[in-house]
């Protein structure tokens, strides 16, 4: 049916494809052998890939998957109930990288705990891991969220309102302006390497993806023109 409605890409929204490994694996297996040619990405988590899993995604049509490494500060992870450590998140790159599967980690500045050195390590290891994209987010206190719970607790100002859905809380001091800038170098630095644009060209497989490429490139420079040292 995927075939006949002419569906070629599919992009799976489960947070934590392979969550459940015996199943990830048999559906990889049964796409393959299908046949259907379909290309597809994900979202997963560092801990829950393997080689063996990963050559049967790559196998069924798998070319991106997306990561949330979050932030450079182990303790900060942990409090954040995700107990995971860099070399776990270091061994899930280079797997994907050896087998030819795109990654975007996905990075946050602002939880509890972060400031502007871990700041700085994080963005230190979003080039180490050398991601094919880099998402650099803000802490968002999510109303019913643990993060939320906390805040109120311990009576940090939330900005801009408590009420609506996503607030940042402004903990130890650190203001949301300050966090944006943290963000804002680190788009700069990710983002700004020639060794970063010379990767991506390298990458290119048609005239299309040259296109877009240089579209990006061309939306993050005008956006980020400001750059690292200066304001």
């Amino acid at each position: 049916r995927i075939a006949a409605w002419g569906i070629k890409e599919v992009f799976f929204l489960d947070q934590t494809f392979a969550a459940r490994r015996a199943d990830a694996l048999e559906f990889c297996l049964q796409l393959a052998s299908e046949k259907l040619n379909l290309k597809w990405a994900c979202l997963c988590r560092v801990d829950l890939i393997d080689e063996e899993l990963l050559i049967a995604m790559k196998a069924a049509g798998c070319h991106t998957i997306q990561f949330g490494v979050e932030t450079a500060n182990e303790t900060t992870l942990h409090a954040s109930n995700k107990p995971i450590d860099h070399k776990t998140t270091k061994q899930a790159f280079s797997l994907c990288a050896r087998h030819s599967i795109r990654t975007v980690g996905h990075f946050i500045f602002g939880l509890p705990g972060d400031d502007k050195n871990s700041a700085k390590q994080t963005v230190e290891l979003a080039i180490v891991l050398d991601c094919d994209f880099a998402a650099f987010n803000i802490a968002e206190a999510v109303v019913g969220t643990s993060m939320q719970e906390e805040a109120i607790n311990a009576d940090w100002q939330l900005t801009p309102d408590p009420s609506q859905p996503y607030s940042f809380p402004q903990s130890s001091g650190v203001t949301f302006g300050e966090v944006n800038e943290w963000r804002r170098m680190a788009i700069r630095q990710f983002y700004f390497r020639p060794s970063y644009w010379l990767k991506r060209l390298r990458d290119v497989q048609s005239w299309h993806e040259i296109k877009r490429l240089f579209s990006n490139g061309l939306h993050i420079f005008k956006k980020h023109r400001v750059w690292a040292g200066k304001s």
